[in-house]
């Protein structure tokens, strides 16, 4: 037997702002019982002033990358962690 229907899913967004940044995350609940999760991010870069103004006088480590004149974009990380509880109908195992 073949079923043909279109692929439905539930997608649940939650935007949260902190800091300079947004960050967006989704979460893709499927028919066949697979989670997607999605998380994406948005804002204002972190900037530092600086010295140089052209790309060429850099000539050490500055953490970051020259955007402009005198302005330096900092290298920075953002962790994302979340937790999925798996026991929907309690710790008791069915038999």
């Amino acid at each position: 037997i073949t079923e043909v229907r279109p692929g439905m899913s539930l997608v649940v967004r939650m935007v949260s702002t902190i800091g300079n940044y947004d960050y967006i995350m989704d979460r893709e609940f499927k028919k066949s019982g697979s989670i997607k999760f999605g998380v994406g991010l948005s804002g204002i870069l972190e900037a530092k002033a600086s010295t140089y103004t052209h790309k060429k006088q850099v000539k050490e480590d500055i953490y970051g990358t020259l955007v402009t004149e005198n302005t330096i974009a900092i290298n920075h990380d953002h962790y994302i962690t979340c937790y999925l509880d798996l026991d929907i109908d309690g710790e008791r195992i069915h038999l």
